[in-house]
């Protein structure tokens, strides 16, 4: 029965999301093909262009550093705050297991960066080939 827990959790959380995203997927798409129908009825033009996903890959790299380096940030501070509050009731072992923990929250942080740092490098390159584009 432990083992059902331990995998079958994850496994049915996994089910889940996918269900959810294709779900709402193809939600989008009746929607939009009900809206495409509706216009032919009334005799109006739909421009293909209406219909085209607007690109959202711009500042992925930014908002993902922005948010695993706050993340590391606070785990990090939610840590120190635990200490500080329980510092006179625990052991020094179990100090020590929080240090440790709070020191987990670093990973988040580096991680954030390194994106930050992905984002400004595309970021020069985008502008080095457009500069290029300019001179031919």
């Amino acid at each position: 029965m432990e083992i059902m827990a331990i995998f079958g959790f994850p496994i049915m959380m996994i089910i889940v999301i996918v269900w959810l995203s294709s779900h709402e997927r193809i939600k989008l798409y009746q929607l939009q093909a009900d809206l495409y129908a509706k216009a032919l009825e009334k005799g109006e033009s739909v421009s293909a262009d209406w219909f085209v996903k607007p690109d959202t890959k711009k500042n992925t790299s930014l908002k993902a550093g922005i948010i695993c380096m706050a993340s590391g940030v606070g785990i990090v501070l939610a840590v120190w705050v635990l200490l500080i509050f329980i510092e006179s009731t625990v052991q020094d072992n179990a100090i020590i297991v929080f240090k440790l923990i709070g020191a987990i929250g670093i990973i988040p942080f580096v991680i954030g960066i390194a994106f930050l740092i992905i984002h400004f490098a595309e970021k020069k390159k985008e502008t080095i080939r457009e500069g290029l584009k300019n001179a031919q």
